[in-house]
């Protein structure tokens, strides 16, 4: 494969330079001929035989401005000659006039100009009238580059969403976040005393431009005044930069230490406790992502790009980048409590290690090489973790397969498909979902997208979304949580069958035809489900397991549907990511509105499956019916593999009121017994509760007093059950 990159630099210590430092590292490993059209090459690139690098030279030209269209002049010259000798061009924004495959987007400057803090509504001068103009222009210019390009790369999803206000449609967009090198930052001490830094006190960083008031680090120092224990190392070049005096006049030349510019930061994160960076305008910043990888919780701000990233696990995202009283607040509650700031920092660590250099390379390359392969992708925008995997990797993968249960592709027709998605601020992943829908080998005949009335970013995307594309439309609802979401999908179903996926999955392009060859098959079975291959930080979740979906007599349930292996089988449970039912059999039946959670709601179809199973129905699991899973970010209680108090209350009191109300008396008072005394990883007795005490520690006993207190909500939300329907386990329980 032939590829040309056209970009100013390519090397370490710049921003964007090193990002196309990594891709070019890349590309080369991968066995690629490689063109770079740039002012400013690596030696270690420029000496590769895989490289040909033509130079363009403006460094005698006297400003930016002059220098980039000068580039964009001679890179435009240059590959009008030769663009017919490449499979794949990228490039940056609007760096040339020439067409591109891939446009990477790293700053958006209409959105830029319009911010409240831009030079040139702070300096009204023949400076801020450059900045203006210099602005302006690009930004009208880069809108025609956006058009030209087949997909646009966002650096992060302020950045996407920038793109969408100026007209990018949405599909056309991917996020594929910056990366951090994970050896330099590393989390570690460093001592203080080689920057003249007082020991034993609290210490922020802050590390930015501090010559404007861009970066905001005025309502830093305001904060700090009320905030009387805590000191703030500044990197920053202060020639010019009011701040010092700004630090003087509030009395914080004691607890302010200015640093000036500094190549050293990493081992500055490291002698720091917590990092502070709530800028005013911001696309994707690599201090935020240096900072988390250093092991520092960060306190920052929506406007600030990279924000949606940090979870509550890890930091504090403001609101109002002004909220003086608020910043003043998070900066207060952390120096209080060290041991939190410490917990804060491992899930910083953890965080950060899904966003490497060789991570983020890996997925601009697996973006050109999916162009290649298919000439018709128009992009499949990822969410706040990144492009993880190709999604037409997928595809191959797909086809390797066994023959559905029965060749029934003569009567495919017979049997309408309805995929049911419900989704809340997901859009990207939602994108990537439709598209694997679109990539269908049995086309599907309706597509219901269930939405919270509030949710106004999917509902953006939604209305930008073609509507030739897919027969899709959408169901609102008002009240929290995936179960609610999905019973009102399900008054919505046309078709024989209804197939349930989250949007961050994506399924495989056989999946509706194995499906419906199962249910062709068999009219007894009503509900079929298979595999949903995770995608962790980027990598595949390995492994294999025949014992899938099944309930043990004592109310252990074994759940390994992304990891089941072997021929189709009965089964007791479906995953609800993966998951289709037969419309006649579940008309009568509903989600269980008694599952507690706001989102999630962990294990709601263990309810829905039993039931059936009750009913004398069969449950078919089959690894060849397949999604791939992306697990992207929850805006609930239930953050996945962090402990929350609430969320694992809420999992272990759905586990036991479903077990309760399935179980005959006698297995019904075994499971307990067995809860309470054994019990699992993720509802703990007592003994799991001993066993992980040497790794965890306290949490270890904060996870068993959670599961006590879950067992004992499922068992009085049972027990109330069961008074007001006294014979509702006789019957095929409708919810």
């Amino acid at each position: 494969m032939k590829i040309c990159i056209v970009t100013h630099k390519l090397k370490k210590g710049d921003g964007q330079g090193r990002v196309n430092y990594e891709v070019a590292k890349e590309v080369i490993r991968r066995g690629h001929q490689l063109t770079l059209l740039a002012s400013e090459v690596a030696p270690e690139l420029q000496n590769n035989s895989l490289v040909n690098w033509v130079e363009i030279s403006v460094q005698k030209f006297p400003t930016e401005f002059i220098r980039n269209l000068v580039f964009a002049k001679k890179s435009a010259d240059w590959l009008n000659k030769h663009r017919a000798e490449f499979d794949l061009v990228k490039v940056n924004g609007a760096i040339t006039t020439t067409s591109a495959d891939v446009n990477a987007v790293h700053f958006v400057h209409s959105s830029w100009l319009r911010s409240p803090v831009h030079i040139s509504r702070t300096r009204r001068d023949a400076y801020g009238l450059y900045q203006w103009l210099y602005t302006a222009l690009n930004a009208q210019w880069e809108k025609q580059a956006f058009q030209q390009a087949k997909v646009v790369v966002a650096v992060s999803e302020k950045v996407a969403q920038e793109l969408v206000n100026i007209g990018v449609p949405r599909s056309q967009i991917q996020v594929i976040v910056n990366g951090v090198d994970l050896t330099e930052f590393t989390p570690g001490i460093s001592s203080r005393q080689s920057w003249n830094l007082p020991e034993n006190v609290p210490l922020a960083l802050f590390a930015g431009d501090i010559r404007t008031t861009r970066k905001n680090l005025d309502t830093v120092l305001y904060a700090l005044a009320k905030v009387p224990d805590l000191h703030l190392a500044v990197v920053g070049d202060t020639e010019g930069s009011p701040f010092p005096q700004l630090a003087a006049s509030l009395g914080l030349s004691e607890r302010v230490h200015f640093l000036g510019y500094r190549r050293d930061i990493a081992a500055i994160m490291r002698a720091v406790d917590l990092f502070v960076f709530p800028s005013r305008y911001e696309a994707c910043t690599l201090v935020l992502l240096e900072a988390l990888a250093s092991g520092l919780p960060v306190i920052t701000a929506t406007a600030t790009g990279g924000a949606e990233l940090v979870t509550p696990e890890c930091g504090v995202v403001l609101s109002n980048t002004d909220d003086i009283e608020a910043l003043a607040a998070a900066l207060s509650s952390l120096i209080c409590d060290r041991p939190l700031m410490q917990q804060m920092g491992k899930a910083a660590r953890s965080l950060a290690e899904q966003y490497s250099w060789m991570t983020m390379a890996q997925n601009y390359v697996d973006l050109f090489e999916d162009l290649k392969a298919n000439s018709t992708f128009l992009g499949m925008g990822h969410g706040a973790k990144g492009m993880e995997k190709s999604f037409f990797a997928s595809q191959k993968r797909a086809t390797i397969s066994n023959q559905s249960p029965e060749n029934a592709d003569s009567r495919q027709l017979s049997m309408k498909n309805t995929v049911l998605i419900p989704t809340y601020r997901r859009p990207l992943d939602l994108s990537r979902c439709l598209l694997a829908l679109q990539a269908q080998t049995k086309p599907v005949d309706q597509v219901i997208v269930v939405v919270r009335d509030t949710d106004q970013e999917t509902w953006q995307f939604l209305a930008d979304f073609p509507t030739d594309k897919l027969p899709l439309q959408t169901v609102t609802v008002s009240v929290p949580g995936v179960v609610a979401a999905l019973n009102a999908g399900l008054a919505a179903v046309e078709g024989d069958i209804v197939s349930i996926t989250d949007d961050d999955a994506a399924p495989h392009p056989n999946w509706l035809e194995k499906i419906n060859a199962h249910f062709l098959a068999d009219s007894r079975i009503a509900g079929v489900g298979g595999r949903d291959w995770i995608y962790q930080r980027n990598k595949l979740e390995e492994g294999s397991h025949q014992v899938v979906g099944k309930l043990q007599w004592f109310g252990r349930v074994i759940g390994n549907h992304h990891l089941g292996v072997g021929e189709a089988r009965e089964v007791d449970v479906l995953k609800g990511v993966n998951m289709s039912f037969r419309h006649a059999a579940i008309a009568q039946l509903h989600f269980d509105e008694r599952m507690r959670g706001t989102g999630a709601q962990v294990h709601f179809e263990m309810a829905f499956t039993f039931a059936l199973k009750r009913a004398g129905w069969k449950l078919i699991y089959d690894p060849q019916v397949a999604v791939d899973h992306y697990p992207a970010q929850r805006f609930d209680e239930d953050q996945r593999h962090n402990f929350n108090q609430i969320a694992f209350i809420n999992l272990v009191h759905n586990e036991t009121l479903v077990l309760l109300d399935h179980l005959p008396p006698l297995r019904r008072a075994v499971f307990l017994l067995w809860a309470i005394f054994i019990g699992t990883r993720d509802s703990l007795g007592f003994v799991q509760w001993l066993r992980l005490l040497p790794s965890q520690g306290q949490l270890a006993g904060k996870k068993f007093l959670a599961s006590l207190r879950g067992r004992w909500l499922g068992w009085q939300t049972h027990q109330q059950f069961k008074i007001q329907n006294p014979n509702f386990k006789n019957k095929f329980v409708v919810f």
